[in-house]
């Protein structure tokens, strides 16, 4: 009825407005493209909505504070402020922004249900709990998700609408939801530093370790903004910082507990994290013979020639506690087989170690990987003087076969390149020979 007169002809240009809107800017609803004002008096309420939903986007909240307008980044989200250095936390709460389409509500959705999430996620973000009970009581789904990912719970816990987010806990809204980018409730919560809310969502179980894409954690973001009573509240619940993931990764490699050290790099720790004598869970790994660890290590960037607090390596301490399964991963993986170890006045090298300690498939491989053999210790000792005096005649063998090898490869290598001058001498003789005939006397 209140399209009569003059609006009837501008009722379809209003429409196409809004399908031009809903499609381009919310990626959420899909309008019927038509023009016909007979086939829209079902439609028009919601076309009413929706151009006015995105003309007041920026000011969604009627009861929100002028501040919180101005963190409107653009039509339809607003924008956690971040340090620069680190990014910005967005969080979605208008009707989404630049989402692909594996974002949207799923087309089983109706846009009803669309439109009483939106309408419940804009009351919590005004702390408007009357709205929020109105909404849930008409059936509205307490974790709804707009496009950006955000939750009401999201918005309330970010704005630090206490009330609200009491309410939504109380009726069962999922504390450990998380935004596209991974931020959950709790995180907003410790990046705005809002104490009480904070605590509510540990009490109702909030995980305290999970992680935003970028690997950031609500301990990150606690601490990046120097809430550091939110950060205390979160180490005692249990929170991880880097050295605490440090720490655990080391542990996990000296067990070599394969599960455990999956999770912790899961988590985003430091695969290179060096303990307190500079030894790295490759290194642990290595010195116990993990070699499932050692190769799980290795496929998540641990740098195969880092040394630790001595300057020794994975490869020289694997070769000394004799791991050849190890050594041969380390190996594989580009491990530098000559570098040298020095402590002082000491030095050695993975094959003077395999061979003072007698392990002799060690010293093999090694020798494979193009160990040299003319090395020698602190005391002037070559591998095989090493293997002599400590009695581990397996390795002198090895050496002294290797040894014969080379030096029969040395001896054809000589005489193949003899061969090769003789041939050519011959050749070029020939050659003048036959010129020198030709000329004639």
């Amino acid at each position: 009825r209140i399209w009569r007169g003059p609006w009837e002809r501008k009722l379809p240009g209003l429409l196409d407005r809004c399908c031009q809107v809903a499609t381009s800017e919310s990626g959420s609803y899909r309008w019927p493209a038509t023009t016909n004002p007979r086939r829209l008096e079902t439609s028009v309420n919601h076309a009413i909505v929706s151009v006015l939903a995105f003309s007041l986007a920026p000011s969604v909240a009627q009861t929100a504070s002028a501040t919180q307008r101005n963190r409107a980044a653009n039509h339809d989200s607003y924008t956690l402020a971040g340090l620069p250095v680190f990014g910005t936390t967005h969080l979605s709460i208008g009707n989404g922004g630049s989402a692909s389409e594996d974002q949207v509500p799923k087309p089983a959705v109706t846009a009803e249900e669309v439109q009483g999430g939106r309408d419940l996620i804009d009351a919590a973000l005004s702390g408007d709990v009357a709205a929020v009970e109105d909404q849930l009581r008409r059936g509205v789904d307490i974790d709804f998700k707009n496009s950006g990912g955000s939750t009401a719970l999201m918005v309330a816990s970010s704005f630090g609408r206490k009330d609200v987010v009491d309410l939504l806990l109380r009726r069962g809204a999922d504390v450990d939801l998380q935004e596209n980018n991974g931020a959950t409730a709790l995180y907003f919560a410790a990046q705005e530093g809002h104490v009480d809310i904070v605590r509510a969502l540990i009490d109702r179980g909030a995980n305290v370790n999970i992680k935003k894409s970028d690997g950031w954690t609500a301990l990150s973001g606690a601490r990046a903004r120097e809430h550091d009573n939110i950060a205390g509240m979160l180490k005692q619940a249990g929170a991880l910082d880097a050295a605490d993931l440090g720490r655990e990764l080391l542990s996990a490699a000296r067990e070599g507990d394969y599960v455990e050290v999956q999770a912790v790099l899961r988590q985003g720790v430091d695969v290179n994290f060096a303990g307190a004598h500079g030894q790295t869970a490759l290194f642990l790994a290595s010195e116990e013979g993990h070699s499932s660890v050692v190769t799980l290590l290795i496929e998540n960037g641990a740098d195969v020639d880092q040394r630790s607090g001595n300057s020794a390596t994975a490869l020289i301490i694997g070769a000394a506690a004799g791991r050849c399964d190890v050594v041969e991963a380390l190996l594989r993986a580009g491990a530098d087989v000559n570098m040298v170890f020095r402590l002082g006045d000491v030095h050695s090298t993975a094959l003077l170690e395999a061979a003072h300690n007698g392990h002799a498939d060690v010293v093999a491989a090694l020798l494979d990987a193009g160990a040299h053999t003319d090395v020698r210790d602190s005391w002037g000792r070559s591998p095989l003087d090493l293997g002599k005096e400590f009695g581990h005649q397996d390795v002198v063998g090895v050496l002294k076969s290797r040894s014969r090898w080379l030096t029969m490869r040395k001896w054809s290598a000589g005489l193949g390149g003899l061969l090769v001058v003789l041939i050519a001498w011959g050749l070029l003789r020939r050659k003048l020979g036959n010129r020198s005939n030709e000329e004639g006397p």
